[in-house]
């Protein structure tokens, strides 16, 4: 499966969000994500993930991951990859994103207020 996101550079804010019914677990083999286009899964879901095996982005891409939701990202188990997507991350507390072991983040990013971010890693 295939996700292609244009949002013709609308506010980031303007999420894709998926929903779809008793679907607790989604999947795609690329998801594209291009003029500050946004993708989570929605937050009436208490547990969620999303696995993506691999992600394109034009540096103003967002995946945001809430609470009680897990976000597999271009990770393949026993596998070496390096990610490079030009995507950025908003991961809320009490949420999970499992990166590649080498991850090179060159999105614009996103600053919320003036909080500051900071990333326990595991592994």
């Amino acid at each position: 499966r295939q996700l292609q996101i244009n949002n013709q550079d609308r506010r980031f804010t303007q999420y894709v969000t998926l929903s779809e019914g008793n679907t607790t677990h989604y999947v795609f083999d690329e998801v594209h994500l291009t003029r500050s286009a946004s993708l989570d899964i929605s937050v009436a879901q208490a547990e969620g993930s999303l696995t993506i095996y691999k992600v394109h982005s034009d540096g103003t891409g967002l995946l945001h991951s809430h609470s009680g939701h897990q976000f597999v990202i271009e990770f393949l188990d026993s596998t070496t990859i390096v990610s490079k997507a030009k995507v950025n991350y908003i991961i809320d507390e009490g949420s999970e994103v499992i990166l590649p072991a080498t991850v090179f983040v060159t999105g614009r990013g996103i600053q919320q207020g003036d909080k500051r971010v900071s990333m326990e890693l595991n592994g």
